[in-house]
């Protein structure tokens, strides 16, 4: 229910979250079985962790890092490289910092934002954000293994069989990767993840022998200044997974939660290092010359493409379901509803067809724009949703959350010691106190909340609700808190590469499409 207006003349109070929501109450009532817990169950230990969060990383933009390096040149890409795996560690402690401060420290990363920020409009925009950067996401995996398993199965043609082609073998694919789709949790992969990032582990370790054993020229510098800007959105896109952030941490076990930020560094030192491997690998085993989006389309035709061919696209069939769980949970989000509570029979039609939308897609393309098309998409989708989810969102709700509450707190604890202040000043910080009154929320984390303030959870909770996980109040990263450059920094960047980027990768690829063909885009070599 919705609380009682303010006062005439009087502005709303500042943990005031309420909004209108986009279906309405008895629509959301045949969405939300209550029956069902709010929240994932605590399943995964602190390695399993690592490994789900790397792999989140190294979806398909890791396929596109060589011909990214070949762009920006070995010193300028091993900086950019480490400059987002570390802005990646940084944003994710905002995120669970950010959690703690708002009293929902095992919340999902939408109920977090709204309320730090005190907005339901940034709230649907990340929502908005996070679902079209899945569903791109979706798009390039689908494409790379209708691409590499077409490539395969090319000794069998003619006759085109239908199933031996780039849509046939998309459509295979799907089918066989669908049942994974259909678990409701982020968390529920995380098994199946581990076979997904030692495939394409395996397979970078492939590349970077090739490279070794064919030791062609890594170039030093940049061919350009266009080409280089044009190919940040895949630095973001592939050393990107703050949005999985929450999730992975509200499905860790209780006793493995402390050591949640080795969690997060550790998986930015093996994420670098897999797409360093990578990149490099792929540059001396292929060259700068005959690089192309796609690493593996640049391998000479034999025994060792077919084979990691395979191993990609198995790669590609573990790893789906890990990104379309985040694209439905975003999605429905968006509308106001908790995925893991939707009723069964609803779910399952939900699911196929949010199952079939992109593998249909992306089976229409021409295969002759395939790779122009699959660098496109990795660079929009790394350029303009990603970085607003995963550097502007986090840094913002930790800056409202956090850093504007702490200089909110600071200025009124400095009031209250000024013998000339006015008397009835606020004195304390809403931000650290355990049982300080905290904003609005939703249901959902309302067990989660109420274990943070050191109160039972509500007598009402649904039946078989996710039990309650206690939130310390202790900081997790209290440089973030005493160095706030660090959240403004990142917000200038943020802006800087949505706009800049964006511009310069439209162009790019508009100049190709005219001048020559959309597939010349992911092999572009002109000099600027």
């Amino acid at each position: 229910p919705k609380q009682p207006m303010a006062a005439a003349g009087m502005p709303p109070p500042e943990d005031d979250v309420r909004h209108v929501p986009l279906l309405t109450a008895s629509t959301r009532r045949r969405w939300r079985a209550d029956d069902r817990p709010d929240r994932p169950a605590e399943l995964n230990s602190a390695v399993l962790s690592v490994v789900q969060m790397v792999n989140t990383m190294l979806g398909s933009g890791i396929l596109s890092f060589p011909y990214a390096f070949s762009q920006t040149g070995l010193v300028l890409g091993l900086a950019l490289l480490v400059f987002f795996e570390t802005a990646t560690y940084l944003t994710n402690l905002m995120n669970l910092e950010t959690g703690v401060a708002v009293g929902m420290a095992t919340g999902d990363m939408s109920e977090i934002v709204e309320t730090a920020t005190r907005s339901t409009t940034w709230r649907r925009y990340l929502d908005l954000a996070v679902a079209v950067e899945a569903f791109g996401s979706l798009l390039s995996y689908n494409n790379a293994m209708g691409n590499l398993g077409a490539s395969v199965l090319k000794p069998t043609r003619p006759p085109d069989a239908g199933l031996n082609t780039y849509p046939g073998v998309i459509v295979i694919c799907t089918l066989m990767l669908s049942p994974f789709c259909f678990l409701r949790a982020f968390g529920e992969v995380a098994p199946v993840s581990v076979a997904s990032y030692a495939l394409i582990a395996t397979t970078t370790l492939c590349i970077a022998g090739a490279g070794l054993n064919a030791g062609r020229a890594i170039p030093w510098a940049p061919q350009s200044f266009v080409g280089s800007v044009a190919v940040i959105g895949n630095f973001v896109f592939a050393t990107s997974n703050q949005y999985a952030c929450h999730e992975m941490y509200a499905s860790m076990r209780a006793t493995d939660r402390p050591g949640v930020t080795r969690v997060i560094l550790v998986t930015s030192v093996i994420g670098g290092c897999t797409l360093g491997t990578m990149a490099l690998g792929g540059l001396a085993a292929i060259g700068e010359r005959r690089i192309s989006a796609n690493v593996l389309d640049g391998l000479p035709e034999g025994a060792l493409r077919t084979t990691l061919s395979l191993f990609t696209i198995v790669h590609f069939m573990c790893y789906i379901p890990n990104d379309f769980i985040i694209m439905r949970l975003f999605g429905c989000r968006f509308f106001d509803v908790n995925p893991l509570q939707i009723p069964t029979a609803r779910y399952v039609v939900l699911t196929g067809i949010l199952i079939a939308v992109p593998a249909a897609a992306m089976a229409a393309i021409p295969r002759d724009d395939v790779v122009g098309v699959f660098e496109l998409v990795i660079a929009l989708t790394g350029t303009i949703p990603i970085v607003f989810a995963v550097m502007l969102t986090p840094s913002m709700a930790f800056k409202r959350g956090v850093l504007d509450k702490q200089a909110s707190s600071s200025s009124s604890s400095s009031s209250s010691r000024d013998p000339e202040a006015p008397p009835g000043g606020p004195t304390t910080n809403p931000v650290h106190r355990v049982d300080a009154p905290q904003p609005a929320v939703s249901g959902e984390a309302a067990a989660d909340k109420a274990a943070t303030n050191g109160a039972p959870a509500d007598a009402d909770k649904p039946p078989g609700a996710a039990s309650a996980t206690a939130a310390t109040t202790a900081s997790l990263a209290p440089f973030l808190r005493r160095h706030p450059w660090i959240t403004y920094a990142t917000i200038v960047v943020s802006v800087f590469i949505m706009v800049v980027a964006t511009v310069v990768t439209v162009y790019q690829f508009a100049v190709d499409c005219l001048d020559k063909s959309c597939s010349e885009f992911g092999n572009r070599r002109r000099r600027f």
